[in-house]
């Protein structure tokens, strides 16, 4: 029945599902529909009405007049806290003043000073212009915070890469590739594979499982062993279902690092308060025997269904060393496992300076400091390491970059959508009303992190970063966690779970993984759907519960 269930998603998933660039493109355009709805903020800016936030002496306004009207006639006496609409014009008595105040989002305020009169929104810098949702959309093509948050998942992409096809990492998956016998083993070993190296590092799993999941195919050919696949394929894209309990998990490494964005709601919480939080330990516990038990049922019964990989994509040779000439000092720098180890030692002195805390006193040491940036260095250390000379790694980074290709053309789309969603009220309103729905149950400080995972789940289709999901949401959800005396790292849970579980129907970060498999986004996203809702009870249980 399983098979069949994911088989059937599967047909719908390919005839429905474009490709990743396109689904971004439609996903900005159904934003902004959303947003308009829900927020009443207009695709394009509008004036607003400005305050009257002070007044010294007399002041009138009076709204535009038809031509031929007497303005003094329609004038009326203003008062503080008074609402003055665009082209309406205020006049001040001799000695006066009034200051006029923006609404949201507006610019600065507006003084007409004494006896002067000022006609609001017709002088330029004048009026009170709240941006549209075009303004905040192409925010994220400029915005350097989100250019640089881009730019650390493409390092984390690429510095990943560069690990799985370093020759020992290729040999190792190369031998485990070899033990399935039947179909329903290879599933089971893939989805393993996947979800332990996504504890591990999203980018290095996305591409170590891609890598994988292809041996496993190959050498099932080799033998004349039929393994499907599009849920080969599917399986090494799990891992991107449990990252964010893992070491590279952006939000409980955002709140391990002073000065992230809500460190005045909950201070800087370490990942041992959060990775090694009691729910956190046993949804991914959970998770990491679920999953390859639930996937091993979605194996097609019949050979007629099954799939096979189409031929050997034959990528086995090198890719590449130095160029220079042969005997000359540039070769030699190329290939010297001397330089390496001079890169070597130098990161590995900064990695234990900053792990003992003798960096920052103020910092925490050990696994308590353990940040995004740490991360990307200790993979990079790692990947230099087994690929021995520093040319070989360099093209093993060159070879990344096209995995890389997917983030750095989609990315600006996704971090516009997110500044549409974040800027209009849109993410507050959504989680606000799941906020409100888990009052109405009676038992809000129990259904609160279940509601707040389901609300999240809902905006990863739209903020599928997850830090930019935790900068969406974790204001709303911080506070009502603090309302209901829920703590705060459980708050933090809830919403990188939705992050993480709907990326199961979310194509953005399956590029890479597609572009090593050859497959759509559509031959795996089916299966991914099915094993999506099938583990959704895992989420609600640890976080009602524990």
């Amino acid at each position: 029945m399983i098979a069949r269930l994911g088989e059937w998603a599967t047909k719908w998933a390919q005839r429905l599902m474009p490709d990743p660039f396109l689904f971004v493109v439609l996903l900005t355009f159904v934003t902004i529909a959303l947003a308009w709805v829900v927020t009443g903020v207009a695709p394009l800016g509008t004036r607003k009405a400005a305050r009257v936030a002070s007044l010294a002496g007399a002041a009138t306004v009076a709204p535009p007049l038809p031509p031929g009207a007497v303005a003094a006639e329609h004038a009326r006496p203003l008062k503080v806290g008074d609402l003055v609409g665009t082209g309406d014009t205020v006049w001040t008595a001799p000695g006066a003043r009034a200051l006029l105040e923006e609404g949201p989002g507006g610019g600065p305020p507006v003084t007409v000073a004494e006896g002067a009169s000022h006609t609001v929104g017709e002088r330029a810098g004048a009026g009170f212009y709240a941006p549209g949702l075009l303004d905040h959309w192409f925010r994220g093509f400029v915005t350097d915070k989100w250019l640089a948050f881009a730019f650390h998942m493409a390092l984390i992409l690429v510095t990943g890469h560069a690990l799985a096809v370093a020759p020992p990492v290729r040999r190792l998956l190369r031998r485990l590739a070899g033990l399935p016998r039947t179909g329903r083993q290879a599933v089971l070993l893939t989805s393993a594979v996947s979800l332990l190296t996504g504890l591990l590092n999203w980018g290095f799993s996305l591409v170590a499982s891609a890598y994988f999941a292809r041996e496993v195919a190959l050498e099932g050919k080799r033998r004349g062993l039929a393994f499907h696949y599009p849920l080969l394929a599917a399986c090494g894209y799990f891992g991107l279902m449990i990252w964010h309990g893992g070491l590279s998990g952006s939000a409980p490494l955002q709140v391990a690092a002073p000065g992230h964005p809500f460190e005045g709601k909950m201070g800087v919480v370490p990942i041992t308060g959060t990775l090694l939080h009691p729910v956190n330990l046993f949804v991914s516990g959970l998770l990491l025997v679920a999953v390859p038990a639930i996937a091993v049922f979605l194996v097609p019964t019949s050979k007629g269904s099954i799939q096979e990989i189409a031929a050997d994509p034959g990528d086995d040779a090198p890719i590449g060393g130095s160029v220079a000439p042969a005997g000359t000092a540039a070769r030699w720098l190329d290939e010297s496992v001397i330089v390496t180890g001079g890169v070597l030692l130098l990161g590995a002195l900064v990695l234990a300076w900053t792990f003992l805390g003798w960096a920052q006193p103020t910092r925490a040491a050990g696994l308590s400091g353990i940040t995004l940036p740490t991360v990307i260095a200790v993979f990079l250390l790692a990947g230099m390491a087994l690929h021995r000379t520093p040319i070989a790694y360099v093209r093993a980074v060159e070879d990344g970059i096209g995995g890389a290709a997917g983030i750095v053309l989609q990315f600006p789309f996704y971090i516009g959508i997110l500044h549409m969603v974040q800027d209009s009220g849109l993410g507050a309103t959504i989680a606000g009303w799941f906020v409100t729905l888990s009052n109405s149950t009676g038992a809000a400080a129990t259904t609160f992190p279940v509601f707040t995972w389901l609300a999240a789940s809902f905006l990863n289709m739209f903020v599928t970063s997850g830090g930019g999901l935790w900068g969406v949401a974790g204001g709303t959800a911080l506070d009502a966690a603090q309302a209901l005396g829920v703590p705060a790292e459980k708050a933090l849970l809830a919403v990188a779970y939705g992050d993480e579980w709907t990326n199961m129907i979310q194509p953005f970060w399956a590029v890479p993984l597609l572009a090593i498999t050859g497959v759509r986004a559509g031959d795996i996203m089916g299966y991914t759907a099915v094993v999506m809702l099938a583990t959704g009870p895992i989420y609600a249980i640890g976080l009602a519960l524990l």
